[in-house]
């Protein structure tokens, strides 16, 4: 048997009193020293770069504070963001005005295959946001999921750098403009504006033509907790003349406005079918959430401060000519939507469509990825 000696003796009992003096130390204290000592660095190097946040898990206490806003119904086993690694694209523009930057989060409705910075990088340069997008967070997954990726890309942003909160925005085109329909006014003291591109709900029944109703994604006379809030934000709804989601879009925003939202403008952009809107609409919109437009007393356009952009409502006036892949992200996200809808016949159709047509573009590929899913499902 081996004997301690008073000198190992005083030393083991000093490593425990140091070990339980670390582990004493707050979790939630530790992970701010981390987030202030990451945010320091990271702050100056990654100005004008696009760089990949990836994390193992996402908190439950996200889908928690979801179905407790909500009142949806909160289930442990399938509500859970535990299974994997989890990714952001981030871009910090490289600006060098003393204002600090907003936040713009992007919910795509294909995932990872449209979330890069791209056609974005001109766009958040001249805003001066901070622009992230999950690549995890498709029209394939669940509803409560894709609103807590979108929760948390806004506080891995603010974890790592100084923001303007005033300038909290999301945005989304199709099934990802739903989205952010869902979680802008759950949040509305977070998030201070919203885009929704051709597709957005309403949290309460809106009658549609006839008896039918569009259904509200907190149900049929739901009143939302933090109105008072929700009022004091602003909004535009983007859409095509021959989006599919263009009456619903339009009812939408009449709803808003009817529920004392005033700063909320419509968008219709001539000739647009299902398809993400041209940058320069998307520049105006940006716009309208600064308050640098004035909306124009029931007619929803407005005065664009940039005499270059077309306000919103207005035919743009050196619109860019559309790529192949501009064409098969249009036709993907169709496909997406009636994926999201349950149609999947329809679905796999406009699939193959796109790939004939355009098979050596990147959405031919992601379109051949989805047709394998569905062949399996």
């Amino acid at each position: 048997m081996r004997v301690t000696t008073t000198t190992e003796g005083i030393r083991l009992i000093a490593w425990i009193l140091l070990w339980i003096a670390v582990v004493s130390v707050p979790a939630d204290a530790r992970a701010e020293d981390r987030r202030a000592e990451y945010s320091k660095s990271s702050l100056a190097s990654k100005k004008g770069r696009t760089s990949v946040v990836t994390e193992k898990e996402v908190d439950p206490r996200y889908i928690r504070d979801i179905c407790k806003r909500s009142k949806w119904k909160y289930e442990a086993n399938n509500d859970s963001l535990r299974a994997g690694n989890y990714s952001w694209d981030v871009y910090v523009p490289p600006s060098d005005k003393e204002e600090l930057p907003g936040v713009c989060v992007y919910v795509s409705p294909a995932g990872g295959a449209f979330t890069g910075v791209g056609r974005w990088k001109r766009l958040m340069d001249k805003g001066n946001l901070i622009y992230i997008a999950s690549r995890d967070s498709g029209n394939n997954v669940r509803t409560t999921h894709r609103i807590a990726l979108t929760l948390r890309a806004i506080d891995i942003v603010k974890e790592r750098y100084k923001i303007n909160h005033k300038r909290v925005y999301v945005c989304g085109d199709s099934g990802g403009g739903r989205i952010s329909s869902m979680v802008a006014p759950l949040y509305p003291e977070t998030i201070t504006g919203a885009i929704y591109s051709i597709g957005c709900n309403y949290w309460s029944n809106v009658r549609a033509e006839g008896n039918k109703y569009w259904r509200g994604f907190l149900g049929t006379r739901a009143v939302l907790p933090g109105m008072t809030e929700v009022r004091k934000n602003r909004y535009v709804f983007l859409t095509g003349d021959s989006d599919a989601n263009m009456p619903q879009t339009k009812a939408n925003h009449k709803a808003y406005i009817r529920s004392g939202v005033k700063n909320c403008v419509y968008v219709q952009v001539k000739g647009m079918g299902h398809s993400s809107p041209p940058p320069e609409y998307w520049q105006a919109a940006f716009a309208y959430l600064d308050g640098k437009t004035s909306k124009i007393a029931g007619a929803g356009s407005e005065a664009n401060p940039d005499d270059k952009a077309p306000h919103p409502g207005s035919k743009p006036t050196s619109r860019p000519k559309r790529t192949d892949e501009d064409r098969a992200r249009s036709q993907l996200s169709l496909a997406m939507n009636y994926i999201d809808a349950g149609l999947k016949a329809k679905a796999k159709a406009v699939l193959k469509q796109l790939i004939a047509k355009y098979p050596k573009t990147q959405s031919a590929k992601t379109a051949t990825a989805e047709l394998d899913k569905l062949g399996k499902q």
